[in-house]
């Protein structure tokens, strides 16, 4: 009777339309009124939504599940520093029939890359570098990198040649680097699995530093600033984060971001208390229909040596958690008095750092994709949007021209037509905007 209580309260508070209690495939979202909200609930007609206009959010979710395409999910709005709309959906865990809950954690995969590019910028407001600047001023082992020049996939051998230009911040920032995903190049991924290099996630006894070293032994894409190539990028910034403050990047993304953001389920490691909250991970099969996926390093938030800290993948969040991250973005870098970035930062980050770079999205920033004039010609948003996403399943734009952020929640991977369907989702929160 109590937990009904409470969810009416919240829904009250929300003014959302409410879904029939017996109905299985989507929850509403029960923001629980004895912990802290990050962001206060507002009725969607107080931040200009039509809230009759949010039920196609609500039909678009429900039908996903009911059709086993998502296991379930979180689908979070904040506009002009409010929450006008925060659901759940289907379950965290499918064969128990267990609902998902609107503080359930998730595995950010790569939307870890915009909280610790934030991090570094904030050594870059500190003085301690220019974008500009070498890395190997930090980090000597990236001073004499070599270019992958040709590869025998038969045998793999490969031969190399030298770079002849320098790796700074900027490039690691904006993804020029040449430092490429292993498992996204077939050439990289054969040198890679020679030389025991960790790609994203891991359990295994290893640190940081002792990656990174096997990292700089590795060949190039390309030339430093040729062209956008995604990789390992923002690892080695996590990397640098550590040399450059002398803390673990653990300790130091809890004490500058978490801790000011109220970020209290955001770690690379948890503790298993909270492991009954980790949402399950699930992948399509064939019919595009999920199942349980067998991946054995599923559970590295909470087992395995809880060691290796990777920047480009390995954080742990919620909706609420991750919301407050972005709404100290739309706030220029403020967010409840805490000031964790200037202004000109977070607009220096947000602009097109690209410039006609060939490969990869329209627009780059210093760790977000930018939307172009052109880009917002593609579906419903606005130019100046900047977004980025993670490959378990979810996703981020924040829009500062309509004070607007999105996010969405699920555990899929590998997740077919997923960039697709979720730009449905983003479409039917922009319908619902009348003011």
């Amino acid at each position: 009777m109590i937990k009904i209580y409470k969810t009416l309260f919240s829904l009250l508070l929300l003014s959302l339309t409410v879904l029939p209690i017996e109905r299985p495939l989507a929850q509403t979202s029960a923001v629980s009124i004895s912990e802290p909200i990050l962001l206060s609930p507002t009725a969607p007609e107080n931040v200009g939504i039509s809230a009759p206009r949010l039920n196609r959010i609500n039909t678009l979710l429900e039908q996903a599940v009911a059709d086993q395409y998502l296991p379930g999910a979180v689908v979070m709005i904040g506009r002009k520093g409010q929450i006008p709309y925060l659901e759940t959906f289907g379950y965290r865990d499918v064969a128990a029939k267990d609902p998902m809950a609107a503080d359930d954690i998730f595995r950010m995969a790569s939307m870890t890359k915009p909280v610790v590019s934030v991090g570094i910028m904030m050594l870059y407001e500190e003085g301690k570098f220019l974008l500009d600047d070498p890395i190997a001023k930090f980090v000597p082992a990236f001073a004499e990198m070599e270019v992958l020049d040709e590869w025998n996939e038969a045998d793999g051998s490969y031969t190399t040649k030298a770079a002849t230009q320098a790796i700074t911040f900027r490039q690691l920032l904006s993804h020029t680097s040449g430092i490429g995903y292993p498992f996204i190049h077939p050439a990289l991924g054969a040198i890679a699995r020679e030389k025991g290099l960790i790609q994203g996630y891991s359990t295994l006894d290893v640190s940081l530093e002792e990656n990174m070293k096997v990292l700089s032994e590795m060949p190039l894409v390309h030339e430093p600033g040729a062209r956008w190539t995604y990789g390992l990028s923002t690892d080695l910034l996590g990397y640098l984060i550590e040399v450059i403050s002398g803390q673990a990047l653990d300790e130091y993304l809890a004490e500058r971001i978490f801790e000011p953001l109220g970020m209290k389920d955001t770690h690379f490691y948890m503790s298993e208390s909270k492991a009954d909250r980790l949402a399950g991970l699930y992948f399509h099969n064939d019919a595009a229909q999920v199942q349980v996926n067998p991946d054995p390093n599923g559970k590295f938030p909470y087992t395995g040596a809880r060691r290796y800290f990777s920047g480009g993948a390995g954080l742990v969040s919620t909706a609420t958690d991750y919301a407050a991250f972005l709404q100290m973005l739309l706030n220029k870098g403020d967010y409840n008095g805490h000031i964790l970035l200037g202004k000109k930062t977070v607009e220096l980050m947000t602009m097109d750092h690209l410039h006609g770079t060939p490969g990869g999205p329209e627009a780059f920033g210093l760790g977000f994709a930018i939307t172009t004039e052109r880009g917002a010609a593609q579906k419903l948003g606005s130019p100046g949007n900047y977004r980025w996403a993670g490959i378990f399943g979810t996703d981020f734009w924040v829009d500062p021209q309509e004070e607007l952020f999105g996010i969405i929640m699920t555990q899929v991977l590998p997740f077919q037509n997923k960039d697709a369907f979720f730009a449905r989702i983003q479409n039917a929160i922009y319908q619902s905007i009348i003011d």
